[in-house]
């Protein structure tokens, strides 16, 4: 294949990215405020969560599962922290006021439980994207549930909500936790051993088993380590909406989704990776924004965000059909 080719093979959507940008910054109706300090401090807030959730599920799409129960993980682990923290009186835990850094460590406890709910399901043969979607649809109700309809913001500690607050230049302190923790995720992804075994059971299960890797346990720990993040995302989430909001954890798995499927698309052609995702939540923050500043209709995005999703999915799908045949 020509250079160019495989130039743009990988790294097609960063030049498409960087285009974008200069697109917006450029335009004559936006020219005045994409580039503001203001707007990119909420692209990358709303990045933090997204980018969370998307290493929450690319543990499991690495080795060929999908879990769609990252985003309603969050939120439900996101109220019951708030109901931990706040004054407002919930069933079982109270207006207790705890602590907020023991409720985020006892919520991000109560993440990884949960995905190891979803662990054990698949581990017994249930199919992922059934066992993880019924789980988002229990805890959709569980939610309501607990905060009987209404968001918990009375008596959140100021330490945990202006973190949502506090940015360095461009840069929100929450983005750079998700970063952190995204960073932590790829070095565990590319340079420790449990890594190299999930990248194995994702080319080849059974191959995977044969040189001596258990894929039953490994696949387990993958949806504990992913619920894990999802409780980490719960605390960011909390900081950044100032309490807990009882909302529909499946629109927070899309644009996630959809940039873990970009996210495949680049960087390494054919494989979930975390800087191509990074790389596919920034196009798709930055285009739904500049679309947001031109003033288009509240549909569009949604209506983009899914067509980004699909579109991902047949080009990641196009590139592992390459990297087969190349094999």
């Amino acid at each position: 294949m020509p250079r160019w080719f495989l130039f743009l093979e990988r790294y097609g959507l960063v030049v498409i990215t960087i285009a974008v940008i200069a697109l917006f910054a450029l335009h004559p109706g936006t020219s005045d405020t994409f580039m503001t300090l203001a707007n990119w401090r909420s692209i990358l807030g709303t990045m933090s969560i997204q980018l969370l959730l998307a290493a929450a599920f690319t543990l499991p799409l690495i080795t060929g599962k999908i879990d769609i129960s990252s985003g309603s993980i969050a939120v439900m682990s996101s109220v019951i922290l708030a109901g931990l923290i706040g004054s407002v009186d919930v069933p079982l835990t109270g207006a207790i006021g705890l602590n907020w850094v023991v409720a985020a460590v006892i919520v991000i406890a109560i993440g990884a439980g949960l995905g190891a709910i979803n662990g054990v399901f698949v581990r017994a043969g249930a199919d992922p994207l059934i066992a993880t979607l019924s789980m988002s649809i229990i805890l959709g109700g569980l939610v309501s549930g607990y905060a009987q309809g209404r968001a918990i913001v009375a008596g959140m500690p100021a330490e945990l909500t202006g973190l949502g607050r506090i940015s360095f230049g461009p840069f929100p302190m929450l983005f750079l936790v998700a970063a952190a923790v995204s960073a932590a995720i790829w070095f565990l992804l590319e340079r420790t051993s449990f890594g190299r075994r999930l990248h194995a059971i994702g080319v080849n299960p059974a191959a995977a088993h044969l040189i001596g890797v258990r894929v039953e346990r490994t696949v387990f720990t993958a949806f504990v380590l992913g619920g894990l993040i999802a409780g980490i995302a719960a605390v960011v989430l909390t900081a950044r909406q100032g309490g807990g909001v009882p909302v529909n954890g499946l629109n927070l798995v899309l644009p996630a989704l959809a940039g873990a499927y970009l996210g495949a698309t680049t960087i390494r052609p054919g494989e979930f990776n975390i800087p191509g995702t990074f790389v596919g939540l920034l196009f798709v923050g930055v285009t739904v924004s500049g679309l947001t500043l031109l003033g288009v209709e509240a549909w569009v995005q949604p209506v983009f965000t899914g067509g980004a999703l699909v579109a991902a999915v047949l080009v990641a799908h196009w590139f592992q059909k390459l990297a087969t045949k190349d094999a």
